[in-house]
């Protein structure tokens, strides 16, 4: 798919569900975060910095193996989510953190303290 053509696929989602064991930053949640849409996703890299359990969707715990608790987690995880799919506001998250204004703030703050 075009990239121009990821909003329009991210709106006609309800929740983005991330499986995978190892992420960076996870752009592609940030993306459909920003579209509105909430995401489950493992507590792995950068998840736990933007993915915020009932407000831009859930986290699941992922131990070191794989495991059936792994999938159960996710799981129940997901079922949170799809539960309680109205009450999120990811997008909020997104401008808060991630948006241009306050990246850009974010970096005046650090220049100023280096």
């Amino acid at each position: 798919m075009d990239k121009s053509q990821m909003p329009s696929f991210y709106q006609t989602i309800d929740l983005l569900v991330f499986p995978s064991p190892r992420e960076s930053l996870g752009l592609v949640a940030l993306e459909a975060m920003s579209c509105g849409v909430p995401v489950v996703a493992h507590n792995i890299c950068a998840f736990p910095e933007y993915i915020k359990p009932g407000l831009s969707g859930e986290l699941a715990e992922l131990n070191d193996t794989e495991s059936e608790q792994n999938h159960q987690a996710f799981l129940t995880a997901v079922v949170k989510a799809i539960n309680n799919i109205e009450s999120y506001t990811p997008r909020r998250v997104v401008e808060a953190g991630y948006s241009q204004a306050s990246v850009i703030s974010f970096y005046r703050k650090l220049f100023r303290i280096l």
